[in-house]
């Protein structure tokens, strides 16, 4: 099995994923009830995967257990959506500026990839995902890149709220080629300023996602 690029073949792991990927796609909401033995029947395994699955979601925020009661999904704790946007955008902003630093001519060919109009919201999260972690690449810091993903898990959360349209898809690329452009052109400043611009819509549309699915936040 692969997850954004990285081999996963253990039955804790593919438990794990599995249970990411449906509270993110909102198919378990906060308050469910996640049981061991049944999730261990759904997803076809024993109980120790899946407990050691939980164990990690609950480290990541995903879930909540609470003593002598239950273990449920957990809401979106609006700070630690801040927390990951400014832990993203201080990363970022510094891997841009290395890059456009950086005397020879570095290859940005492969992240021209232009994502389909009619992207799922797990389509574009893969393509951004690919685009973000192919800058990491070209510093060698890939490892740093997928030690942080756990961390951006509000954010992810946040991005699958809402269906992407046509103009969201059209305006993700735009501002990825502004990002390697500005890299290409030797512009430190500008590199840092465009992604900067990139990742500073995810705050902005913060508000409008509490609106719409207030039920999916906490204030926490």
């Amino acid at each position: 099995m692969v997850y954004d690029g990285i081999m996963t073949d253990t039955a804790s792991e593919r438990a794990y994923q599995a249970l990411r990927r449906s509270i993110i796609a909102r198919q378990r909401r906060p308050g469910d009830v996640l049981s061991r033995s049944v999730l261990a029947t759904e997803l076809g395994t024993s109980q120790t995967p899946v407990r050691e699955a939980l164990l990690r979601l609950e480290r990541e925020g995903f879930i909540r257990v609470k003593p002598q009661a239950a273990t449920v999904v957990a809401p979106i704790s609006v700070s630690s959506v801040h927390q990951a946007a400014f832990l993203r955008r201080s990363l970022e902003q510094n891997v841009v500026r290395r890059l456009a630093r950086r005397n020879n001519a570095v290859d940005l060919g492969d992240l021209r990839h232009t994502p389909p109009q009619n992207a799922s919201a797990d389509e574009l999260a893969g393509t951004d995902r690919l685009f973000h972690r192919g800058l990491f690449r070209r510093v060698g810091m890939t490892e740093l890149f997928d030690a942080t993903l756990p961390l951006l898990a509000p954010l992810d959360r946040c991005r699958a709220l809402q269906a992407p349209t046509p103009e969201h898809v059209a305006r993700i690329h735009s501002e990825h080629q502004d990002v390697l452009q500005r890299i290409e052109a030797g512009d430190p400043d500008g590199a840092a300023a465009a992604m900067t611009a990139h990742l500073s819509q995810e705050l902005a549309e913060l508000g409008q996602w509490q609106a719409d699915h207030p039920t999916m936040f906490e204030e926490g």
